[in-house]
């Protein structure tokens, strides 16, 4: 019995290490990816919309470089868990690497998804950095792309939400860029 428990155990917290990253302790690339693909089949078989946010930590490399890597973990751990406390429960959000993170929404309109996008911002900036003996902000830059135009296919989701996180990037930081409005941008930008 205790060895049967013991396995039990064992198997359980192999598990959590394929499935989550260690140190957010929310979902790895690997098994969001597996995850959101069942749920864009879902979405797709139900004609219901999915939206995609793709967000990159700002300044990142500066916190990194400027305070260490543990003030960076904090930076990452915080993060995690404010984005995490603006989703539903049927949301799927993972750490990609790095200081990039994405959110699958199922069910979830291009509107309903600039409300999450606007909440993650908020609580992102209401990160008070004083415990870690430095005074800096915390904020990111989302990109959004949705079913509706980008299709059911999750690594055109995430292609399209990252081109949207990036011209957030390049355009100001802290902020959100959904992709119908890029493609717009790029169209008028050809006319």
């Amino acid at each position: 019995s205790f060895f049967g428990f013991r396995s039990w155990q064992t198997q359980r917290r192999l598990k959590t290490l394929s499935e989550f990253d260690y140190l957010t302790n929310i979902y790895n690339r690997r098994h969001f990816m597996t995850l959101a693909e069942y749920a864009l089949k879902l979405g797709n078989r139900s004609r219901h919309v999915v939206s995609c946010i793709t967000l990159d930590l700002d300044n990142f490399k500066l916190v990194n470089d400027s305070y260490g890597h543990g003030v960076g973990d904090w930076v990452l751990k915080k993060a995690a868990k404010n984005i995490k406390d603006c989703t539903r429960e049927n949301d799927i959000f993972a750490r990609l690497g790095g200081e990039e993170f994405i959110l699958l929404l199922p069910s979830c309109d291009l509107s309903s998804a600039i409300s999450v996008a606007e909440k993650c911002i908020q609580a992102l900036s209401h990160i008070e950095t004083a415990e870690t003996g430095h005074d800096f902000n915390v904020s990111a830059s989302f990109g959004i792309s949705t079913t509706k135009e980008s299709g059911y296919d999750m690594e055109i989701l995430m292609v399209h939400s990252d081109e949207a996180m990036y011209f957030s990037k390049e355009n100001g930081k802290n902020r959100f860029t959904a992709y119908s409005d890029l493609v717009i941008l790029q169209r008028e930008d050809e006319s």
